[in-house]
């Protein structure tokens, strides 16, 4: 199932041994090099500590809620090494420029498609400028198109633009 990474913004975090809410989903963790969510953030009161849940921890997710077999899955950040170095990163995939491999700017990424069962960024959603988009409105690129992603920018092949560019969706009002 895909999702819109909007729509798991404040999932309820639901533990099935204490069958309850340990806490609220919050930001994704990306590896910038495969586009894999590593982790999430979570937030809770009760944590003194920042706290994220790895995505190989997660029993089940969909657009309701996230499902982790215990309470403990939801680990302290210092105790994480290989999600540490993520999070010293700070990769954000949202607002990256997009450029064709000609160096031409396609716009920055507005959002993203995940896919639930792999955790991969599966499409990127791009918002062009206020001009571009009267006239091609918003492109949708697959992960497939695309050939290098840095902490400054993403770049996608040169025809997939052009091609995209006539099947994009309208943008919502």
């Amino acid at each position: 199932m895909f999702v819109l990474s909007e729509q798991l913004k404040n999932l309820e975090v639901i533990s099935l041994r204490e069958t309850r809410l340990v806490a609220r989903l919050g930001a994704p963790i990306i590896n910038p090099d495969d586009l894999e969510i590593k982790a999430f953030f979570c937030l809770a009161k009760n944590f003194q500590e920042q706290r994220i849940v790895l995505a190989n921890d997660i029993a089940k997710i969909n657009r309701v809620s996230l499902i982790i077999n215990s309470e403990e899955d939801v680990s302290m950040l210092s105790e994480v090494v290989r999600a540490k170095e993520l999070v010293r990163q700070n990769f954000q995939l949202k607002l990256l420029p997009v450029y064709s491999e000609s160096g031409v700017s396609l716009g920055k990424v507005e959002d993203y498609t995940i896919d639930l069962g792999s955790f991969k960024v599966q499409k990127i959603y791009v918002k062009q400028s206020l001009f571009k988009n009267l006239l091609l409105r918003r492109l949708i690129i697959d992960r497939a198109q695309i050939v290098e992603v840095t902490p400054r920018k993403i770049i996608v092949r040169d025809g997939s633009a052009k091609a995209l560019a006539r099947v994009t969706e309208p943008v919502a009002q």
